[in-house]
């Protein structure tokens, strides 16, 4: 706790590193209060900090001001968020960090496979069969079944709106079009999550879980379809 045990941390990983910098040092939820020390000369070999768990827009102002304070620049803020858990979507968290120019990472972004959209009532052990069980109870799967409709709403609107650009330039091309992947839950979840201004986070833990990550690139949610998903949001 403090910046000296801050300053002793970043030393130890420069020195393993062989660098002379971190580009960023993610520290813990409490704030520099008026008591503590000045940072160490040590904290020079710190671009940037982030803060995890400060959430609420004015929690936010307020860190971003307590740094500044001790010449340090708040750049990151390490929050759960996700289509379940969007408490920073209405707390001014996601709005005090667009205002600083304070990049959001997303913790858990997927809500431990709730806001997934594969584990839902229909399908409560996410497609899994030998020896499974329902990782969560019905009433929770059934409470979240408007938001895991929506999800596979948009997970037709996008496959859609996909398939019509292939067509059309693969026409403007003179090719037969080509086959478009298939848009899954998971990636319309981390869309959402990007479209509000955040880095979602998610855990990688096999080949399929890095496929879906993967295929999130070269698209994003329109408009129409982030407005699909806000209206299905859960308030708790």
């Amino acid at each position: 706790y403090g910046y000296a045990s801050v300053a002793t941390s970043v030393n130890d990983v420069l020195e393993v590193l062989g660098s002379a910098y971190v580009d960023a040092c993610l520290v813990g939820g409490a704030l520099p209060g008026s008591s503590c020390p000045s940072p160490p000369r040590a904290s020079n070999s710190i671009e940037s900090v982030g803060v995890q768990n400060v959430q609420g827009g004015s929690a936010l102002r307020k860190a971003h001001r307590a740094f500044e304070r001790k010449g340090l620049q708040l750049k990151a803020c390490y929050v759960d968020f996700s289509l379940v858990d969007n408490l920073a979507l209405r707390d001014g968290t996601l709005e005090a960090a667009k205002e600083l120019d304070i990049t959001v990472l997303a913790r858990s972004p997927l809500c431990a496979g709730l806001g997934s959209g594969e584990i839902t009532e229909r399908n409560p052990t996410g497609g899994s069969t030998v020896g499974a069980s329902p990782k969560w109870r019905p009433r929770a799967l059934r409470q979240l079944a408007p938001l895991h409709d929506a999800i596979e709403q948009v997970c037709g609107m996008v496959q859609a709106r996909r398939a019509d650009d292939e067509r059309s330039m693969a026409q403007r091309q003179n090719r037969d079009a080509g086959k478009v992947e298939k848009i899954l839950p998971v990636q319309v979840a981390l869309q959402w999550v990007r479209a509000k201004g955040a880095v979602p986070l998610p855990a990688v833990k096999n080949q399929k879980h890095a496929q879906a990550i993967i295929g999130c690139q070269g698209w994003a949610l329109e408009a129409n379809e982030v407005e699909v998903l806000d209206n299905a949001l859960p308030r708790s």
